[in-house]
């Protein structure tokens, strides 16, 4: 079980990430895709049971 501020952690570290890689990979590719599902499910974890 994660702790709160871990998964915060990761949270910030995964958007840093995305976000970097958006800005230079501008067309939207099959890698660009799967990490923008990923972030969206990294993101949803919060509200999990």
């Amino acid at each position: 079980m994660a702790t709160s501020q871990a998964v915060s952690e990761e949270r910030a570290a995964a958007l840093s990430a995305h976000a970097a890689a958006r800005i230079t990979e501008q067309p939207a590719t099959r890698a660009t895709q799967e990490r923008d599902w990923q972030v969206r499910r990294l993101l949803n974890l919060g509200g999990g049971p």
